[in-house]
């Protein structure tokens, strides 16, 4: 998207704050600025678009999708998605998740497409269904190893490091399809850290 894009799909988005919330203007001119603002259009007019990040730790997030519903059921939001789907892959993301409050029909058209339910969580004003879809990465960044284990970690890391970010892995575990931490070898301190292969 450019800033040319950036009024009619700060429209549609004003005509969807039941499902959205209200998105100010400033979201949209920073996810124009990060290449993170996907629009579609229909004779030269917006009536569609979709904010995402891919983050640096392996996770796509779709924050807001909408189609006008005019525009509906013309494959518009499965193009964004998989647009979406293609970036993150090329980045190495190896999952793309987005939130969806329970009460819409919304989260039919996700089931349809491949997401899988991976949680609830509570919004500020109503529940949230968590949908979570896997990127595999044959050529990409993310791969996780067939062995037993995953990384050395020398002993100069304390335990309590290594338990904390146990202990924070596992309270994420509907985000991570691998924990990275699973199978971790506790290695004298001169060892250096790399991937292991068993």
């Amino acid at each position: 998207a450019t800033f040319e894009d950036l009024d009619a799909a700060k429209r549609v988005a004003d005509k969807h704050r039941h499902e959205l919330g209200f998105i100010v203007r400033k979201t949209f001119e920073d996810a124009i600025k990060e290449n993170r603002l996907l629009v579609v259009t229909e004779n030269d007019e917006v009536v569609g678009f979709t904010h995402f990040r891919l983050r640096k730790d392996g996770v796509a997030i779709i924050y807001d999708i909408a189609v006008l519903p005019s525009h509906r059921r013309r494959g518009y939001g499965r193009q964004m998605v998989n647009r979406v789907l293609e970036l993150a892959k090329r980045d190495g993301c190896h999952c793309l998740i987005l939130r969806c409050p329970q009460d819409l029909p919304s989260n039919e058209f996700y089931r349809h497409i491949g997401f899988e339910l991976a949680g609830v969580e509570r919004g500020k004003k109503r529940p949230l269904n968590i949908w979570r879809i896997k990127i595999p990465q044959k050529n990409g960044k993310f791969q996780p190893l067939k062995g037993k284990w995953n990384f050395v970690m020398p002993l100069q890391h304390t335990l309590s490091v290594y338990s904390f970010w146990f202990k924070l892995l596992n309270s994420h575990a509907d985000v991570f399809p691998v924990h990275p931490l699973k199978n971790v070898l506790l290695t004298a301190p001169f060892a250096h850290k790399f991937l292991l292969k068993s």
